[in-house]
């Protein structure tokens, strides 16, 4: 029951801490340690908030105790942590304080820990006091958690004075300002205790207690006595007082130490075990337990698992180790112990949706084979087949395109397929592959480029320059460049305008200075310059000269706009009135001849000012000063005058009375001026210009709008249109997109292009970022799961259902599986899930929460004293003693019969010989035997053996590690084992129905059922063990039949001969056997075989198949009998192409192919042919069609190298060198069964054969007498190889594979460690799978016999050189090769000396050439290489001829007096030295063919026998690095590029536009050749590395070749036709349409003439003839308008005023129409009602008021309306009750009411005139008067006045009758019901019967009681009487009065009397 309850608390156990990781709860935490030495302090405060509410707590200690206050709206609830003596009465008495001041004392100044968790989850708070005191407090209201996550706010709140004695240490959760409280805290101060008046003595520090109980002490702080507390001592210590030294002390138990017994004393600290094993450390003890794989006594002893636990499965071995051990997996199987078979198809090898893959197992080792489709080939199905090969496309510029398993002749790639059929090439740029804008040119062959436009890039220019980046500086001015696809633009800053932002807006160009004043154009703005009579900003204000009073001579002064005029007194004139009369006389009378200039003549640009002068002239003189039209006037002509009567300095006034001639044709406000009688000049208004004024000034031609801003000209001005990207006045202000922040919710705004895009917050969407979104509103999470939002990360989480997990719930979670494949019930237990619960169904035998345990069933001892039990899983096994036997070994062998004798030497264990033992004889006779059991171990190392059959139907054999259970011919069971040197197991339980069989101690029972009859004549008559000969042991047979009977066989029982041994002595028969090196032995106990692989036969393998020479004349042709279905060769030939065999079959059978069913052949052929090289497998039909179909393979065949070809026509496989090329796919089961094999049927072929074996028979092609009878052979022209260069003695090492070459040489196949001729030297490239080489080189084959690592060295200089030293022990080829990369440079670059004799030579570098030194030389030798540079790769080879001549690169030769091996001298010692002083990279140095210099020092391998190997004796500052020099830019200053390493130095790579070594130098792009148009535009240099063209006006274009076309935006409107000019256009209109755009019509104006008819008016040509050029209009104009052109409204001047309505009238007069009330020409005087009346307007004596626009009428008080007229309705019919009196209120009225009537209208008494009746009360009301409250008189109604019948709601029950009475009613019951209401029923009645029942009984009872006590009473009175006058002894002696009856008198007898 215990173990149950254990379980199920594991369960609850594991659930609960699945949930916990389930919902990832999430805690928040605070915190924090604290001392004191006060009692009581505040400590924190702790507010947990969230949105809804919030909640308090309150920390504080009293009495050194810990309170928690928890507050939650008006709730308080505290909690109290730390208790110090709980058990102590509440007393004053000394006890009592002495024991508190001992608590108090051990709390001062002492450390407390506080823990406070807040759940979000759970809804709780755990707080922990100590780590030892928890309380759990559920929160009253806790927030949703799908709200917000919750916060806390932390408030300290220590008082600052406690702060020196009061410490607070946050830990989590909060920070506090007390961070040096540790050190800085004042130690609780003993205090000595003082009087108060001698009456008390109290300590001053905390006064929570006297010093009564510590006379004589410091307050009791030093000498109070210390106490045992409650688990002081630790560990079971026994703690007591030292009441000397006043301490406490813990005696400690064995092994246990320290103050208060805290320290285990650990006996495992002096290491007391010996090695390989652990100590184990126990109360006072230890113990040493042994690492696992050691025992003995001191753990020494090695255990040998290969031995005792044998835990190898499918090993080839098991090796012990030191401690542990190791399996030889074979191939195919896996895991520590090789318990895993590694199916190879499980990965799925096969490729290419191969058919199927096959395990196989071939030599102990599980392989695949793949089943490939139609079209694929190779091991793994993964070589498509390439049709095409040998397949020859007919049609020109086609080829063969390989499909899957077919092919097809398409056009090339440049090539495209026309109507014809024909392949032709096609153009690519028809395709367009071109971006936009750019050119495609054909380069033929299929072939393009694309010549891309300045601003792309890109094969097909597709990719945008992005300009920003390359020019960072191409926007000037403070401009910001933004890229757009195919260009840029310049977002220019204030005050710039322009493509790039260089040019400066002008504001000028609007002429913004008024009055002529000077515009100074500025950046970002303009500035004025008036003229002296002008001021402003703008030259907007007029400044007024008269203020000074200029006019001299009481002269009038009149200012005007530009000057002032001064108007003199008669007779003065001058300009300042200075001249007197007398001097103008003067002047009048010279008669002088003067040039005179007349104003008239002058063009003004100011017709305003014109008119202000012709105002301003007079007929008087004035001097030439007066001209004040010189500011605005030019004059264009002179005319002399023969006579002036002005003098010389006064010219001539104007002649107002000159007559025209004709008229003045001046427009729209024109001024006209004439010249004289017949020619005049018009003066236009601003923006008119033409000799009439009738032509518009266009303001637009200038074109001053800038971005793309549309112009449009007004009179006199003109205004942009701006786009919606640009503003201001000329639109030059780009608009920032992001300037109006169009980003909502703090969006952020990102500018692209002309528009803008918002980055939004996490929580925001939307263009504008104006979609408020959560993660959650998606509904991401699946399958019901909720969705949490966290808004600060705007992330969300997912709670899953239990069955679900993932992010979004999306998988289903399968708790039963843990991991992949693995179930979370062990042992084949069947996991369920109900309720949310996990349960594991355990099979039988095994228990626990995961089906874990496997049951112990030996547990309960089943076994008799007689045996050992042996657990199993779900049972168990008794091994008997000897003469013991049944299932529990309960059962004693008796002498039943002459086969069960027992003897005390029995064994039970047998080693068979190819033989069997028949259980069936030994078996007594029973009439049934089923159920039965039949049981047996056994033990061999052969791999198919047969062993257990009952009759024919059933059989168990081994095949290859599996037991095969057949039954009735069908497999059953398949059963892998391991039965390598183990005993095997195996129980059959057989009953009528079914059988279980179990196979190895540790697994379960298979169960299969039987389908035909039972076994049970089967089992009685034949039982075998071994029944095909069995070799091996067996032992443990026994049969246990009808559940009661068991039977052993033992040596009593089987009859031993020399087939059937005692014992199982187990022997390796390989360890004696004689197979060849590297041939598999396979070990059979008594005997042994070899596995011989091909070309090896014989019983050791030690024959080799001879090897035939065959040539184009050799022929083998082999007739087989009865066919051939497999055939294996191998063959060496240098041919590429011809037969090697054919197989024929000459039988009319079918045959397999790859697709297609021949059938009715008379010949059919396998072929198997080379073509270019390549294994062809040809089967050919002939039928009257010849067909062939072909296998091919991809491997190369004419190497020279031995090839293997096997093809089994059985298993459909074809496979070369072992390797699978290709299966067959047999067809309906057709096949070609061949009989006959010809080898080289058709010649072409020189080479050998070897090893050739038909149906797995090795054919003799040297000795044919021998063939058997079924095989006849014929050879022609072959002999053998004598001698075979491979065989018998092997010159490969390090078991290497001898090939014999086609020059019957051979050749070592080395193993993948070693390398060489003879594979004898170590692999550099591969040993192990890894490179030898040091890190950062290359292995590198040089040949079959040398490998060196290679790398490229990088030499800086003088620092870094190499010297090597190596004994030249193998002839070298005379040359030397080396590649190098440097900059010219003078220095050393290699020097090679002969130790011996000192010779030498070096090699230099000079500038670009090379110069050769040598030790006999005198000078040096120059090598000119031709002004060769060294900054590429260079290649230098030296080789030295016998003549003494030096040939350098192949082509130079020199003469030299050394020759090379007067250095290479054999067996001599030779130096190398390279560097010391060169700058630059080799990258290999090589002396001869194969003799390369290393870079490096380290040893590669230990006994490095290399040939010629060279020794590095130093090495310096040679770096390993690719060519690679570091901090070569550091202090190249590259002023406009970047600096690039040019591998050994500093370049300079400029940006575009610079040049020069440091790019300081600016490329003018315009002189080095420009395509700028040189009539059209000026070219102007940009630094940054380009050039525009600035097109003069009317011209555009990049490089300004285009004339703008202004008539393309076709301008000439109404059929107007445009001409083109330079920069402008002119049309020529129709004859119905004017203006320069032909946009007016004549119809619409008048005739012509600008200004047409205003206001409706009638334009009237009064021209005789309609087309002159000007013909003489004039407008009628309607009635009320008048002018010239009909522009003046007579009404709008004569403005009638008070709704007056202006009439018009005939003959351009207008006249205004009034109201009543007002008078006037234009309505302006009121008319007085009161007066003009004749009669009184007002009515019933009112009185009239006048007042503008009307009047009024002030009526009596009775009378209302306008006259007065109406009477009131309080005169006529007055409204108010009860006499009340009605008051008028202007059209209303009010009733005065009397004091006891109330109402708008006095219709309701008030409580005064006593309305309430029958004592009802009267209560006040505002609307009604009074209210009657009628409750309790028993009357209602609004007076109380009408009686209450409480009988109409039938409150009597039960059919009573009500009574009404005043306030209230009587209920008359019934007889059965009585209350108040009769709504109880009486008792009786409640019986169900009446009183007469009960009354008249009781009277009979009632008499009869009265009978029987009368009788009582006359008895009693008899008796009484009847004993009267007797003597009763007993009643006088009781005490008892005598009594005297009357009744009878008797005499009593003598003796009584005596008495």
């Amino acid at each position: 029951m215990f173990q149950g309850k254990l379980i199920n608390n594991f369960i609850y156990y594991f659930l609960f801490i699945l949930i916990i990781i389930i919902h990832k709860i999430s805690t928040k935490s605070i915190t924090f340690s604290y001392r004191t030495c006060l009692p009581n302090i505040n400590l924190i405060n702790i507010e947990h908030y969230y949105l809804s509410n919030s909640q308090l707590f309150q920390l504080f200690t009293k009495d050194f105790r810990l309170h928690i206050i928890y507050i939650y709206n008006n709730e308080q609830i505290e909690y109290q942590f730390g208790n110090f003596n709980l058990l102590l009465p509440y007393s004053a008495s000394f006890d009592y304080q002495f024991q508190t001041a001992i608590d108090y004392y051990h709390e001062i100044d002492t450390w407390h820990y506080v823990n406070i968790t807040f759940n979000d989850y759970l809804s709780k708070v755990f707080i922990s006091f100590n780590g030892d005191e928890t309380r759990l407090i559920p929160l009253i209201d806790y927030p949703n958690k799908n709200l917000t996550t919750t916060k806390l706010n932390v408030n300290v709140i220590v008082n600052e004075q406690q702060t020196n004695v009061t410490c607070l240490l946050p830990h989590s959760g909060f920070h506090t300002k007390f961070k040096n409280c540790l050190i800085n805290i004042k130690t609780c101060e003993h205090r000595t205790c003082t009087s108060t008046n001698n009456a008390e003595q109290y300590c001053p520090l905390f006064k929570i207690f006297d010093c009564r109980p510590f006379t004589d002490l410091e307050c009791g702080l030093k000498t109070i006595p210390v106490r045992c507390l409650q688990n002081h001592c630790q560990n079971r210590g026994i703690c007591y007082v030292d009441l000397l030294r006043n301490v406490t002390q813990c005696v400690c138990p064995s092994g246990f130490a320290g103050d208060q017994c805290q320290y285990s004393i650990d006996e495992c600290q002096s290491s007391p075990c010996p090695k390989h094993s652990r100590c184990i450390d126990l109360p006072n003890s230890y113990t040493c337990v042994c690492d696992l794989g050691w025992t003995g006594v001191d753990c020494s002893d090695d255990i040998d698992e290969c031995k005792t636990i044998q835990p190898c499965k499918a090993a080839r071995a098991c090796i012990n180790l030191p401690g542990t051990y190791k399996c030889d997996c074979f191939d195919s199987f896996g895991g520590q112990n090789c318990e895993m078979t590694l199916d190879p198809c499980l990965s799925e090898p096969c490729l290419n949706d191969a058919i199927k893959c096959h395990p196989i197992l071939e030599s102990d080792n599980v392989v695949f084979r793949c089943t490939c489709r139609p079209g694929f080939t190779g091991h793994r199905c993964e070589t498509n087949i390439n049709d095409c090969e040998g397949i020859i496309c007919s049609k020109n510029n086609t080829h063969c395109v390989d499909g899957l398993n077919s092919f097809d002749c398409q056009c090339k790639s440049n090539f495209i397929r026309n109507a014809d059929g024909l392949c032709v090439e096609q153009n690519p740029c028809n395709s367009s592959p071109c971006h936009s804008n750019a050119t495609c040119y054909n380069l033929k062959g299929g072939q393009y480029r694309c010549m891309c436009p300045p601003t792309y890039t890109g094969i097909r220019c597709d990719e945008d320059i992005d300009e920003c980046a390359i020019f960072p500086s191409i926007c000037r001015n403070g401009g910001t460049c933004v890229n757009e696809i195919g260009s840029y633009r310049c977002y220019c800053a204030s005050g710039w305008i322009g493509s790039t932002c260089v040019k400066a807006i002008d504001y000028c160009l609007s002429q913004p200075c008024n009055q002529n004043g000077t515009c100074i154009n500025d950046i970002n703005g303009f500035q004025c310059r008036c003229l002296s009579t002008y001021t402003g900003n703008v030259c907007q204000y007029d400044i007024d000269e008269c203020i000074s009073n200029p006019c001299m001579n009481n002269a009038t002064c009149f200012n005007y706009h530009g000057g002032f005029y001064c108007q003199c007194s008669r007779g003065y004139f001058g300009k300042l009135c200075e001249n007197s009369p007398l001097e103008c006389q003067r002047l009048q009378q010279a008669n002088l001849s003067i040039k005179c200039i007349d104003p008239n003549l002058c063009i003004a640009n100011d017709t305003e000012k014109l008119k202000q002068i012709n105002q301003l002239s007079t007929y008087l003189c004035k001097t030439e000063q007066d001209q004040i039209l010189d500011t605005y006037f030019t004059c264009i002509n002179e005319q002399k005058f023969d006579q002036c009567h002005c003098p010389s300095n006064l010219i001539s006034c104007i002649n107002n009375s000159i007559e025209s001639k004709s008229i003045c044709n001046c427009q729209n406000g024109g001024t006209c001026v004439w010249i004289n009688s017949t020619n005049y000049r018009c003066y236009c208004s601003p923006g008119l210009t033409g000799d009439n004024c009738l032509n518009e000034i266009n303001y637009c031609s200038s074109q001053p709008c800038y971005n793309n801003g549309t112009c449009l000209s007004q009179l006199n001005k003109f205004t942009c249109l701006c786009s919606t990207n640009s503003k201001g006045i000329y639109c030059q202000e780009l608009i920032d997109p992001c300037e109006s922040n169009p980003c909502l919710n703090h969006g952020q705004c990102q500018r692209e292009y002309h528009t803008y895009k918002c980055n939004c917050l996490l929580n925001y969407k939307g263009n504008h970022c104006e979609i408020y979104q959560t993660p959650c509103l998606s509904k991401p999470c699946q399958n019901n799961g909720k969705c949490y939002d966290y808004n600060n990360n705007n992330t969300f989480e997912c709670q899953c259902p239990f069955s679900y997990y993932g992010k979004y719930c999306e998988q289903k979670n399968d708790l039963c599986k843990i991991q992949i494949n693995k179930n979370f019930c062990l042992n084949g237990g069947l996991c369920q899930i109900n309720n949310h619960t996990i349960k594991c169904l355990c099979l039988p035998g095994f228990t626990g929460l995961f089906c874990e345990i496997n049951i112990d069933e030996c547990y309960i001892k089943p076994c008799s004293p007689h045996g050992e039990c042996l657990d199993l899983i779900n049972g168990y096994q008794c091994q008997c003693k000897t003469g013991w036997y049944g299932y529990n070994c309960d059962r004693q062998q008796k002498d039943l019969n002459k086969s069960l004798i027992i003897r005390s030497s029995i064994s039970t264990i047998f080693h068979l010989y190819q033989t069997y033992i028949n259980i069936s004889k030994i078996l007594p006779y029973h009439y049934t035997l089923i159920p039965i059991r039949i049981q047996y171990e056994f033990l061999t190392t052969l791999n198919h053996i047969s062993l257990l059959s009952i009759g024919k139907r059933f059989q168990q054999e081994l095949y290859h590690n599996r037991i095969i259970t057949n039954l009735d011919n069908k497999i059953m069971l398949s059963t892998f084992i391991d039965n390598r040197e183990q005993w095997t197991m195996i129980i059959i339980d057989i009953y009528h129905l079914w059988i279980d069989v179990r196979i190895g101690k540790n697994s379960m029972s298979q169960r299969f059922y039987i389908t035909s009859p039972s076994l049970e004549y089967e089992l009685q008559n034949e039982i075998i063990f071994g029944y095909k000969n069995y070799s091996g042991c067996i032992r443990q047979i026994e049969i246990t039949y009808n559940q009661v009977y068991s039977i052993v066989l033992t040596d009593q029982l089987v009859e031993l001969n020399k087939n059937i041994k005692l014992g199982c002595e187990r022997t390796n028969a390989c360890e004696n056997a004689i197979c060849r090196k590297n041939e598999l032995c396979h070990d059979h106990w008594f005997y042994y075989t070899c596995q011989c692989q091909s070309p090896f036969f014989g019983e050791q393998c030690d024959q080799i198949a001879p090897i035939i020479i065959f040539n184009q004349s050799s022929l083998i042709d082999i007739s087989f009998s009865p066919s051939i279905s497999n055939i294996s060769f191998f063959f060496n030939t240098l041919q590429s192409n011809g037969t090697l065999f054919q197989l024929i079959s000459f039988s009319k059978q079918n045959r397999f192919t790859r697709e297609l069913i021949l059938q009715n052949r008379t010949l059919s052929k396998i072929l198997g042919t080379l073509v270019n090289g390549h294994f062809y497998l040809i089967i050919i039909d002939n039928e009257i069609q010849q067909q062939e179909y072909e296998l091919r393979n991809e491997q190369i065949l004419n190497d020279g190298r031995p090839h293997q070809i096997q093809l089994d026509l059985n298993n459909n496989r074809l496979i070369i060198d072992r390797i699978y090329n290709e299966s067959l796919i047999r067809i309906h089961n057709n096949k070609i069964i061949p009989n006959k094999l010809q080898f080289f049927p058709y010649g072409s072929l020189n080479g050998w054969l070897q090893d050739l074996r038909i149906n797995n028979q090795l054919i003799s092609l040297i000795n044919t007498t021998k063939l058997k009878k079924k095989l006849n052979i014929t050879i022609l022209n072959m002999k053998q190889l004598e001698n075979n260069p491979c065989y018998p003695n092997n010159p490969c090492q390090n078991q290497a594979n001898c090939l014999v070459t086609n020059s019957y040489d051979y050749l070592c196949q080395c193993e993948s460690n070693w390398f060489g001729q003879n594979c004898s030297q170590i692999n550099l490239c591969n040993y192990n799978n890894s490179s030898l080489c040091p890190n950062g080189f290359i292995c590198k084959t040089i040949d079959n016999n040398n490998q060196e690592c290679l790398a490229i060295g990088t030499f800086e200089g003088n620092s870094s050189n190499l010297i090597g030293i190596f004994n030249y022990s193998s002839i070298l080829s005379n040359e030397i090769s080396l590649r190098l990369r440097a900059h010219l440079q003078t220095a050393h670059i290699l020097t090679i000396k002969n130790l011996l004799n000192l010779n030498y030579f070096s090699l230099y570098l000079t500038n670009n050439n090379l110069i050769y030194r040598d030790s006999i030389l005198n000078d040096d030798l120059l090598i000119e290489l031709n002004n060769q540079t060294f900054e590429q790769w260079t290649t230098f080879h030296l080789q030295w001829s016998n003549n003494l001549t030096l040939i350098f690169n192949h082509l130079y030769t020199y003469s030299i007096n050394l020759t090379f091996d007067d250095i290479f001298i054999l067996n001599n010692q030779i130096e190398i030295i390279l560097g010391n002083g060169f700058r630059g990279c080799l990258e290999y140095v090589l002396i001869g063919e194969n003799l390369y210099i290393p870079f490096y020092n380290d040893t590669l391998f230990e006994n490095d026998t290399r040939i010629n190997k060279i020794s590095i004796e130093q090495i310096n500052n040679i770096q390993i690095n690719n060519c690679t020099f570091n901090n070569i830019c550091k202090n190249l200053n590259c002023y406009h590029g970047q600096c690039i390493h040019d591998f050994d130095r500093g370049k300079c790579l400029c940006n575009y536009g610079w040049e020069g070594d440091y790019c300081n130098k600016n490329i003018d792009e315009c002189q080095q050749g420009n395509n700028c148009s040189k009539e059209h535009s000026i070219c102007q240099d940009h630094i940054d590395g380009y050039y525009t063209c600035k097109c003069d006006q009317g011209f555009t274009g990049k490089y300004c070749e285009t004339n703008i076309d202004e008539c393309s935006s076709s301008p000439c409107a109404h059929n107007g036709t445009c001409i083109d000019l330079i920069n402008g256009y002119h049309c020529n209109c129709t004859n119905n349409y004017i203006s320069s755009h032909c946009s007016i019509s004549l119809n619409e104006t008048c005739f012509g003439h600008l200004k047409s008819c205003q206001n409706n008016g009638t334009c009237i040509l009064k021209s005789l003839n309609l087309y002159v050029d000007k013909p003489k209009t004039e407008c009628e104009c309607r009635d009320g308008y008048s002018g010239q052109w009909c522009e003046n409204d007579l009404c709008q001047k004569l403005n009638c005023q008070h709704n007056g309505t202006c009439q018009r009238l005939p003959s351009k007069q207008a006249t205004c129409l009034c109201t009543q009330q007002w008078y006037g020409n234009k309505c302006q005087y009121d008319v007085n009602e009161c007066i003009i009346n004749k009669t009184n307007i007002c009515l019933n004596n009112g009185t009239c008021f006048n007042y503008p626009g009307s009047y009024k009428c002030q009526c009596q008080e009775n009378y209302l309306g306008i006259h007065c007229e109406r009477k009131h309705i309080c005169l006529e019919n007055t409204p108010c009750f009860n006499n009340g009196l009605c008051r008028p209120d202007g059209e209303h009225y009010y009733c005065e009411c009397l004091t006891n009537f109330t109402g708008s209208h006095c219709e309701f008494p008030t409580c005064e005139s006593i309305p309430c009746q029958n004592k009802g009360t009267c209560i006040p009301d505002n609307e009604r008067g009074f209210l009657c409250n009628c409750t309790g008189t028993g009357y209602e109604d609004e007076t109380c006045r009408t009686e209450i019948n409480e009988c109409l709601s039938n409150p009597c029950q039960n059919n009573a009758s009500c009574i009404d009475q005043i306030d209230g009613y009587i209920c008359a019951c019934t007889k059965n019901f009585i209350g108040l209401q009769c709504e109880h029923k009486k008792f009786f009645a409640s019986l169900g019967f009446s009183y007469h029942y009960v009354i008249w009984p009781g009277v009979a009872i009632l008499l009869l009681l009265v009978i029987i006590l009368l009788t009582v009473i006359i008895s009693r009175i008899r008796e009484s009487r009847r004993s009267r006058g007797t003597y009763r002894p007993a009643l006088n002696e009781n005490g008892q009065s005598s009594r005297v009856e009357f009744s009878m008198i008797l005499k009593p007898p003598p003796e009584e009397r005596l008495i």
